[in-house]
């Protein structure tokens, strides 16, 4: 990132990807409440000036933003570190609405699946204990990390692997309980 666009960071729109998750009339995502791409919902002069500017200077307008936003509105800013956990963990307002239309008629499978998958891990906490955290913690980690930033359900793709494992050993533990019981 620095040899190419004289950002020095972990990627060089650092800044944007800050501001995008703070954004009034967001749900933390690239998309209005609305749902409007983000940049589709700045005034014109202010996206052409902004799309006429160098990489490292657009990473600091919108870093210098990010940080307004939090000395204007420290409590917006929570809410909005919430409601990307939420999105995070969940589901967002907004999710599918830059999906095809054969990809929204299948998300409210996802959704169930998920859904599914997320309780199953849940209960594993109840069934497990201390001994599941080791795989929880990375999970939960992650998800606070990426709640600082933007958040789209693409983001959990990695955590969504571990929560089936979880979901995956309180079924075989039900499973096993259920044999000894009967037995």
């Amino acid at each position: 990132n620095y040899r190419l666009d004289g950002v020095l960071g972990y990627t060089s729109t650092t800044g944007e990807i800050l501001w995008k998750g703070v954004r009034p009339g967001s749900d933390g995502s690239n998309f209005t409440s609305d749902g409007l791409w983000y940049m589709d919902a700045m005034p014109p002069a202010q996206r052409a000036a902004m799309e006429a500017m160098p990489v490292a200077a657009q990473d600091r307008y919108f870093r210098d933003a990010y940080f307004d936003q939090l000395r204007q509105s420290p409590g917006l800013v929570l809410a909005m570190y919430v409601r990307k956990l939420q999105g995070f963990f969940w589901f967002r307002a907004q999710v599918g609405n830059d999906y095809s239309g054969a990809m929204r008629r299948l998300l409210p499978a996802y959704k169930a699946v998920y859904g599914i998958w997320l309780l199953g891990a849940l209960a594993s906490l109840a069934v497990f204990r201390a001994r599941v955290w080791p795989v929880w913690l990375p999970i939960a980690l992650l998800g606070a990390a990426q709640a600082w930033f933007y958040v789209e359900t693409r983001h959990r793709v990695v955590i969504e692997p571990f929560l089936l494992f979880l979901m995956l050993c309180v079924t075989a533990a039900a499973l096993a309980r259920h044999t000894v019981a009967e037995g």
